[in-house]
């Protein structure tokens, strides 16, 4: 069930996801060498085989290498932005590390589509995700547009945007990062009144990757 969240609380909890991240990316691209790689310009098409009857070994082992790397730095960012969270706002939110058949199912939707022409950064943009339930979502939401504008005034790079897909309704934040090296992180603000309904919807859709373990051998 979802709490009853202050405004002024979204604020907080907007600068410590943004701070922490900004903050362990950075880190962690100091600790390895990528200089060839921009996500926003590596698209889907760049990274998977056009090839519909390759399914085992459909994307590139550079890539995947990659992403695991990164993957693998993201306990460290989770438990770092829940203490600060619970420290300063006395807040639990809840969050994710994105598994790795979401991943391939979502490499692999896209590849065929529009020939794979869309951007890694964009589209592979919730590798680590939390969810805020409010009560007050109503309220509070009208609020967080121009708040965010005002924080992308200050070269603070973010997206943001209402999602609507079949029974799932939300509101989507990602942290983008200050370079074309950073995988960015969502924030899902939910409506309580939506909580059983988006659920249900997140139920459907984890279905159709459970295929995945059967045909893709990661070793």
């Amino acid at each position: 069930m979802g709490n009853a969240y202050t405004f002024t609380e979204y604020m907080l909890i907007l600068e410590i996801l943004y701070e922490e991240h900004r903050k362990h990316t950075e880190k962690w691209l100091d600790s390895i060498d990528i200089s060839h790689l921009n996500l926003k310009k590596l698209e889907v098409r760049h990274v998977c085989s056009s090839d519909p009857e390759n399914i085992d070994g459909f994307i590139d082992e550079g890539f995947l290498s990659y992403i695991d790397n990164y993957k693998e730095s993201l306990g460290a960012l989770y438990v770092r932005i829940s203490h600060r969270l619970n420290d300063e706002a006395g807040l639990i939110m809840g969050g994710r590390i994105k598994n790795d058949d979401s991943i391939l199912l979502k490499l692999h939707r896209k590849r065929f589509e529009d020939d794979g022409k869309f951007p890694i950064n964009k589209y592979l943009n919730d590798l680590l995700g939390f969810r805020l339930i409010d009560s007050r979502f109503e309220e509070n939401i009208i609020h967080l547009p121009p708040h965010i504008d005002r924080l992308k005034e200050q070269n603070k790079r973010f997206v943001h945007r209402s999602r609507e897909v079949g029974e799932y309704k939300g509101y989507h934040v990602y942290f983008m990062g200050s370079g074309s090296k950073y995988f960015p992180m969502e924030l899902q603000i939910w409506d309580t009144k939506n909580e059983r309904g988006n659920l249900e919807s997140h139920k459907t859709y984890k279905k159709d990757y459970t295929f995945w373990p059967k045909i893709y051998n990661r070793g």
